[in-house]
């Protein structure tokens, strides 16, 4: 409904509250009073899976880019007009959405508005600022090829997705980056730096009027006020083929790193609570299972981690661990009897109500911070066009029965589903290419 409350959180006086301006942005705010700051997000519909192979890591340059400069502010003036005023402005680029967000005291959230409108719609891209930014994403790139964990991370990807948007990198390649254009970078951004590809979300110290009144003028300053009567939609160019493949790489590495995966489920898929108590279950701080019986009892690992990545499409699983390579065979055998015990069994009540209750509080305890707000919310709005209660969520957890965890567990760690990648060093202890083989011998038995 046009304007209206939409969602009063339980035991507190927050409202929030969704509109459509004339431009086409969606915007979903949520007032908390008595909180002095608010916090602020523009959420473009366009991240790495709109990229064509040419331009892979256009979407993150481009966000680097319209802080170099506006048509009003110079890169300086941009961060010092925010940092002067105590607050921070940031940005952040993903595979479907790029989002520029501040945080500030609400009697500057005006000031905060005006630059953020300015920047992502009016940059300049200097072809010298260009240039010196190309160097900066190319050091980016170089020290994400030096931290193991990215550097497995980005490898699994192109392994299980292939050569697809989903497979390479958000940054982009040596190559692709040094070929972008400034007429590139301006046809990229007149395709999605549009109003009606733009969700907003503000929470904190404004009401839903105020933030509209602000909103208005930010939008005629920066000429961006133009009605729509149809918003223009630009799909995703992905296509979520999932390929179960085992590699094993090697570098100048002190720990080996073994990383599992699964095709798991799509961020509005109906079993993301159930999947999200399995995981929960699994790797949800140190009294989770896999963290008990990989380092707590045996001291194989010093971190034993998952990691959910739900898109609009698809969402992919992971379980990552480090250790010693000698170790490595044992733990992916742990790992694959605590997968199959819950494919069989499910998460029995007592552990299904643990994780229960620490979903719950992570979600809760999230609410204490204003940019978790805005960005629960953007991401609600983003992906299922309406703000979803917290007690719908807290609901939907305590619904999750035995029984959907062993369904669920049973269709996602599938054998024939399951991903291995691992990254040792050059010797590895004279195992060399046979860790691969003897970590897939004990994962075989999933």
């Amino acid at each position: 409904m046009e304007g209206a409350t939409i969602d009063k959180r339980e035991g507190n006086s927050t409202i929030v509250e969704r509109f459509t301006l004339p431009n086409g942005v969606r915007v979903i705010n949520e007032e908390i009073p008595w909180v002095e700051s608010v916090s602020l997000g523009f959420f473009f519909l366009v991240g790495s899976t709109c990229e064509p192979k040419r331009l892979s890591g256009i979407s993150h340059f481009l966000e680097h880019m319209v802080f170099k400069g506006s048509e009003k502010r110079s890169a300086k003036d941009i961060v010092m007009e925010i940092e002067s005023l105590g607050g921070i402005i940031n940005a952040a680029t993903g595979k479907e959405f790029t989002h520029f967000y501040a945080r500030i005291y609400h009697k500057h959230l005006g000031q905060a508005l005006d630059i953020i409108t300015d920047l992502v719609f009016r940059p300049v891209m200097d072809e010298a600022d260009i240039k010196r930014e190309k160097g900066v994403v190319l050091e980016e790139i170089m020290m994400g090829e030096d931290n193991p964990e990215e550097f497995i991370i980005e490898r699994f990807h192109r392994n299980v997705y292939g050569d697809t948007p989903l497979g390479r990198k958000i940054v982009g390649t040596e190559a692709t980056v040094n070929g972008f254009t400034r007429e590139n970078l301006f046809s990229f951004h007149g395709q999605h730096y549009h109003p009606s590809n733009l969700v907003i979300s503000a929470a904190g110290h404004i009401n839903a009027q105020q933030l509209r009144v602000l909103l208005e003028e930010g939008f005629r300053n920066a000429r961006m006020w133009k009605p729509v009567k149809k918003p223009r939609v630009v799909r995703p160019r992905f296509d979520p083929e999932f390929h179960p493949m085992r590699f094993q790489l090697t570098k100048d590495v002190e720990q080996t790193t073994l990383m599992l995966g699964f095709p798991s489920v799509a961020i509005t898929d109906p079993k993301r609570y159930t999947f999200a108590l399995i995981d929960a279950y699994l790797s949800g701080g140190m009294s989770s299972r896999l963290f008990q019986e990989v380092r707590e009892k045996r001291g194989l690992a010093y971190s034993v981690d998952s990691n959910q990545a739900p898109l609009s499409k698809c969402g992919l699983y992971t379980i990552e661990a480090g250790m010693a390579a000698e170790n490595a065979r044992r733990v992916a055998k742990i790992i694959a009897k605590e997968l199959k015990r819950i494919a069989a069994n499910g998460v029995q009540p007592k552990a299904l109500r643990n994780a229960c209750e620490y979903m719950k509080g992570v979600n809760l305890l999230a609410l204490e911070n204003s940019i978790s707000r805005m960005g629960r919310n953007a991401m609600n709005e983003i992906y299922f066009k309406r703000a979803v209660p917290l007690s719908e969520l807290l609901q939907a957890l305590d619904n999750v029965k035995p029984s959907d965890t062993k369904a669920l567990a049973k269709r996602i760690f599938n054998p024939k589903r399951l991903a291995c990648g691992i990254l040792t060093s050059n010797n590895a202890k004279g195992k060399g290419d046979g860790l691969l083989g003897e970590v897939c011998k004990e994962l075989a038995n999933l």
